[in-house]
């Protein structure tokens, strides 16, 4: 029986830690957005956009991540395409 008690109490740690990490990556999301649209509203496009293919890849949106780095590169933003091409891999 304390074995099943182990097993119940693992596995509310697990789904807790689950939902930190989730809440993180959110907020790292929502961070990113943020300075993404203030890098903006400052005339910095370049930085903009570097911000806003790491809010994609925060979420795991490898997709829309891809569309900023080819966004990136179409613009000549090397710095922004050599930081997402090495989160992409």
């Amino acid at each position: 029986m304390a074995l099943q008690w182990n097993v119940y109490a693992l596995k509310d740690q697990q789904a807790t830690i689950s939902k930190a990490q989730q809440a993180f990556v959110q907020q790292q999301y929502e961070d990113c957005l943020q300075l993404s649209q203030q890098a903006l509203s400052e005339g910095d496009n370049d930085e903009a956009q570097l911000l806003e293919g790491l809010s994609y890849w925060y979420l795991g949106k490898k997709k829309s991540a891809e569309k900023s780095l080819k966004k990136a590169e179409k613009m000549g933003n090397l710095k922004a395409c050599q930081i997402l091409k090495s989160w992409k891999q």
